[in-house]
């Protein structure tokens, strides 16, 4: 009896590994399946634009045989805001977005400095010029400091921090203000707005630019391309599959990449991206209200060769409605307000001459001069009246 006892359990006990192991090579055998499919059929340009997938095959040849990409060790692209994060500390790139010298301009702000922030886009980080001296933001600390008002008062100097890269939006640069620029703790904080500021967060991995993507994960660089993170996984693992595995992008790609299209609408909790985009502005004002920091919006209407952009696009004889949208906000929440056509009767012929033929362009040298002048003066107008 004790011996049939003893052989049904054995019987059992070998059905159950036997079973185990079909199963455990019927996965194996499954993913190596899967993986050879992906590899053979599946068109992962299709997740991409075509210039951004020339990009990443480019990044592909450049670093064959070199080993990972240094961008995957450094930082992910956060699935919420779409601005870089640290692996180490969690927090914002900060290097990534200031277009200044961290080592001359610390977070200990020295006696008799006045600090002014410019939380922008490309506009602020020289895009359309050939010389980055010719940006506004590198003439306006030389017009504030060539200034008799420095020598009339206790300001020392007037330090300039742009915090910029192309494509940001509002609700990107709300982000930065609370996580990044009041760190350095400006005492003034001028938004450079422009018309396409309700657009979705652009990835900022691909060096062309043009990819906007949303993910319902955090974005991490592998394979020489963004990539959605798979949940549950660490960085370090999502890394290594998507470096190795076509079938593991494959899931990445069907199952947490949102959108990737340059057209796509940004809407975030049911909301539009104007509404989103008007949101920030109001957190904005908020938060410089709290901390007593005077808040400037100039808004960069685009040139083109093909519209006017100071008008309303479906009928250029009615001003830009988006414009009159963010005045008339400003103006509630007191919020002083600037508009580039507003300084330029044409406001086309400050089209760079770098880019020949474009929708929504950026400004020539002449351009970021005519900032310069009436941001100075501005500037020193807010100063004289806080004081």
């Amino acid at each position: 009896m004790i011996i049939t006892v003893e052989k049904n359990q054995n019987k059992k006990i070998k059905s159950i590994f036997i079973k185990t192991a079909i199963l455990f090579f019927s996965v194996i055998l499954f993913f190596i399946i899967a993986e050879i499919g992906c590899r053979l059929f599946y068109n992962e340009s299709q997740n991409y634009d075509q210039r951004n997938w020339q990009a990443i095959l480019s990044r592909l040849e450049k670093n064959k045989g070199k080993g990972g990409d240094p961008y995957s060790d450094k930082f992910f692209t956060s699935g919420e805001n779409g601005l870089r994060y640290g692996y180490a500390d969690k927090k914002i790139l900060t290097e990534t977005y200031a277009k200044f010298d961290l080592n001359k301009i610390i977070k200990n702000k020295e006696p008799g400095k006045y600090r002014i922030a410019i939380l922008g886009d490309s506009y602020s980080c020289y895009g359309g010029l050939s010389s980055e001296d010719d940006s506004f933001t590198r003439q306006l600390a030389k017009t504030l400091n060539a200034n008799s008002f420095l020598r009339e008062n206790k300001i020392k100097e007037f330090e300039i921090l742009p915090f910029c890269d192309g494509g940001l939006n509002s609700y990107q640069e709300s982000i930065l203000l609370k996580e990044a620029v009041l760190e350095y703790q400006p005492d003034m904080l001028v938004l450079q707005f422009t018309d396409n500021d309700s657009g979705p967060a652009r990835s900022d991995f691909l060096d062309t630019g043009f990819l906007y993507i949303a993910s319902a994960t955090d974005v991490v660089f592998a394979a020489q391309r963004p990539l959605p993170a798979l949940p549950l996984l660490g960085k370090k693992i999502n890394i290594f599959l998507f470096n190795h595995s076509a079938f593991a992008r494959f899931i990445s790609y069907k199952f947490y990449l949102v959108r990737t299209s340059s057209l796509a609408a940004a809407v975030r909790g049911g909301k539009t991206g104007e509404q989103v985009s008007l949101d920030a502005i109001r957190e904005m004002s908020q938060i410089t209200k709290n901390k007593r920091i005077p808040f400037l919006l100039f808004v960069f209407t685009p040139p083109s060769d093909k519209v006017n952009h100071c008008f309303d696009l479906t009928d250029q004889k009615r001003p830009n409605q988006w414009h009159i949208k963010v005045r008339s906000l400003s103006r509630n929440l007191g919020i002083d307000y600037m508009n580039m056509c507003d300084y330029t009767k044409d406001i086309n012929s400050l089209k760079s001459p770098l880019e020949p033929d474009c929708y929504g362009c950026h400004y020539s040298a002449q351009g970021h001069k005519i900032i310069t002048d009436v941001l100075t003066e501005k500037i020193l107008s807010l100063v004289k009246a806080a004081e």
